[in-house]
């Protein structure tokens, strides 16, 4: 006779066997929403929220555009880093794993008329920060996006 419970047992086996989903990918898709709100006012808004979360906004600004960076010590919620396999230079069987130290961010957003309301586009930039333990060097990689950045980005526009 057998068991009913086998294929469930067997469905239990298959799911403890299969990969970990997929991590989410390294992407500079840009994201976007639309206001009522004049461009200099959503810039105003943009600046000062990235102000808030720790960015040093650039200076010299154009019109319709706004960049700003955190060198080090960004959110680390914000990004997914791997780690990198790294290899000693003289004795290539020597390798450690090493772990983003910090998060670098950076934004670009933009700005632009579209029949009558503003157009809000957001393109960040993640790079994790590693310690060569060989050589102690500092080397960067970029890092995948969570996705909790850029909604605060473009509310803070008034969309979304």
């Amino acid at each position: 006779m057998v068991s009913r419970a086998w294929p469930v047992v067997a469905l239990l086996l298959l799911t403890a066997c299969m990969p970990e989903p997929p991590r989410p990918g390294v992407t500079t898709t840009p994201l976007g929403t639309l206001t009522d709100r004049s461009i200099d006012e959503a810039e105003d808004a943009v600046v000062a929220r990235l102000e808030a979360l720790g960015f040093t906004v650039e200076d010299r600004r154009e019109a319709g555009l706004v960049m700003a960076t955190i060198e080090r010590g960004a959110p680390t919620g914000w990004a997914v880093c791997d780690q990198v396999l790294v290899r000693e230079r003289d004795d290539r069987n020597r390798t450690h794993w090493a772990e983003a130290e910090t998060l670098r961010a950076r934004i670009t957003v933009r700005f632009s008329d579209l029949a009558g309301r503003t157009s809000v586009t957001v393109s960040p930039r993640f790079d994790g920060l590693y310690l060569d333990r060989f050589d102690n060097l500092e080397f960067d990689r970029a890092c995948a996006s969570q996705g909790v950045l850029e909604p605060m980005i473009l509310a803070s526009a008034g969309g979304g």
